[in-house]
């Protein structure tokens, strides 16, 4: 239809008269305005028109408020050189209460085979998210967990302060305690004290945030946070200060970051690519007892061979600025949350300064639409399951500097390398699952179980 009515214009530019949007049930017009990026009254390049409806119905996409977007042409008066827009979409499920089971280790193959499957180390609560609370783009969100961690959390954000819609706020409570503590790395893997009757360590940490976003790809984050962690007087006498070298260790920090993200989509992207630059000061006040200051810089390029063969390739660098000697408590570096190398998921590697590169070829098998039945799925708006599985085949590469706690661990100060083979399935656009078979620099090999399913 867009090709037809391009032959047929007269002028090297049209105006969109009118955008109508169907489906739009909790998400405020406005909103979704901004984030389509067109408004009635623009003038767009005729030659450029096909580009810009893609253009935006990828941001829309890339919102994380739609599980469907479709943008038709419904008028194009060739004669006055306007045209409207009609925009369909189905939102998003946004208010998720979910139980929620979460493992006390790192990954799920630490618990199964290191743990041996220990129903202790599983923490059991519930879970609120609400995305588009208000209906615009703001999450309220609630955590509670009971077991091996007791996890208190709250969190709020706000993206569209001002009536421009380019400063937002976030705030965040959170607490957390256990009766164990990961003391020590021996062998490259975590060693763990428990204590029976008595809680050995307790985090509390408070955030507030603002973000400045002035155009669609480029955001700016500042946030300023109080963190406060105490351990009994015994455990840091039992672990000659090694552990935590004062019983109550607080700091004011303040985090800032610059991110330009033009990913097709944030959760499994396979064009585009993503840059964010970060830095981070802790101990700010005369009264903080600990202090630390480093960069940290994340790249990552995704690069279409053709409809189906993707690659992928990241790096991630972390420089600390301040020499000496932290307590092991802060000393993490890969092996942890989202840094880690394919074949090393039993191991963790301590130290100041890290590099690391995850190079993926991706394969896409399927892509599909499983549409549930009503009494297979109670939830209308999760009866429609987009679905997509890829093969990879996968190698990473690593490197961290360790000063200070280096005793019987071989894996820092060397250069780490890992990969291997994997399946991803990737389902709702956001849930990742992924099996991958990898083997390290040991001769160790195995399959790996890893899974992110969003559902803050």
């Amino acid at each position: 239809m867009v090709c037809t009515l391009l032959g047929r214009s007269q002028s090297d530019s049209v105006t969109i008269e009118k955008i109508d949007f169907t489906g739009l049930k909790k998400t405020k017009y406005s909103l979704a305005l901004r984030e389509l990026s067109l408004n009635p009254g623009d003038k767009v390049l005729v030659k450029n028109l096909q580009v810009a409806l893609k253009l935006a119905e990828y941001r829309l996409n890339r919102s994380d408020l739609f599980s469907l977007v479709k943008i038709n042409i419904t008028h194009w008066d060739t004669e006055k050189n306007t045209l409207n827009l009609s925009v369909e979409v189905i939102e998003n499920l946004y208010l998720i209460l979910v139980p929620d089971v979460d493992l006390a280790d790192r990954n799920f193959n630490v618990w199964w085979v290191d743990q041996k499957r220990s129903l202790d180390r599983i923490n059991i609560g519930g879970r609120i998210g609400w995305k588009n609370f208000s209906g615009n783009k703001d999450i309220l969100s609630f955590q509670t967990l009971f077991g091996y961690t007791q996890k208190f959390g709250a969190k709020y954000e706000y993206p569209y302060l001002n009536p421009a819609k380019t400063i937002g706020f976030s705030a965040e409570a959170f607490f957390s305690r256990n009766k164990e503590i990961n003391y020590a790395t021996i062998q490259d893997k975590q060693a763990f004290f428990k204590a029976d009757n008595k809680y050995l360590v307790t985090r509390q940490r408070y955030l507030i945030g603002l973000s400045y976003r002035p155009e669609f790809l480029t955001q700016q984050n500042l946030q300023i946070g109080y963190q406060v962690n105490k351990v009994p007087s015994d455990i840091v006498d039992s672990f000659d200060g090694q552990f935590l070298d004062l019983p109550v260790q607080n700091f004011l920090s303040i985090n800032y970051s610059l991110v330009y993200d033009k990913r097709n989509t944030t959760h499994y992207a396979t064009s585009g690519y993503f840059v964010k630059l970060q830095f981070q000061k802790d101990g700010i006040l005369s009264s903080d007892n600990y202090s630390n200051t480093f960069v940290l810089t994340t790249l990552a390029g995704y690069i279409p061979l053709s409809k189906r063969w993707s690659i992928e390739q990241g790096i991630q660098a972390r420089l600390n600025l301040e020499s000496g000697k932290r307590p092991y408590f802060n000393y993490s570096a890969l092996g942890y949350q989202d840094e880690y190398l394919r074949g090393y998921e039993y191991y963790v590697i301590d130290g100041d300064h890290y590099f690391l590169s995850t190079s993926s070829l991706r394969f896409l098998l399927f892509d599909k639409v499983f549409q549930y039945k009503k009494w297979m799925m109670p939830v209308p708006k999760m009866r429609r399951m987009p679905y997509r599985i890829y093969l990879s085949a996968n190698l990473d590469q690593g490197y961290v500097q360790n000063i200070y706690y280096t005793h019987s661990n071989r894996l820092p100060n060397s250069w780490v390398v890992g990969g291997g083979f994997g399946i991803d399935f990737v389902l709702y656009y956001d849930k990742l699952i992924s099996i991958e078979w990898s083997r390290n620099k040991f001769g160790q090999n195995g399959l790996f179980l890893h899974y992110k399913l969003n559902l803050k």
